[in-house]
């Protein structure tokens, strides 16, 4: 959560029929609870896991930890309006908060 009052969710995808595919992206949501941007995590690229790989820097960007052989680089995630789904046939990323009282 961002000092403002904003803050980011982590959506990820999976699809298991022969092969297991997996989309993670993160959901920058307003005060108001309206998605302000999308960022897709480069997982296609990391060399290994790693639990959580995300962080908010104190700029309110977010970083991600990118695994390779022998180092780890940290990068950026650039944000968008919208984003195509990576897995065939998926619906595509959007967060929405529901505004229903118990």
């Amino acid at each position: 959560m961002l000092q403002d009052g904003s803050f980011y969710a982590i959506r990820e995808d999976v699809v298991s029929e022969s092969v297991v595919q997996v989309d993670q992206t993160v959901h920058s949501i307003s005060v108001g609870g309206m998605q302000q941007g999308i960022a897709r995590v480069p997982i296609a690229e990391y060399y290994y896991y790693v639990m959580r790989n995300l962080a908010v820097g104190p700029d309110g960007c977010v970083y991600a930890l990118l695994p390779q052989p022998d180092s780890v680089h940290i990068i950026r995630l650039n944000f968008f309006k919208s984003l195509n789904p990576l897995i065939p046939d998926a619906i595509a990323p959007l967060v929405t908060l529901s505004t229903a009282k118990p």
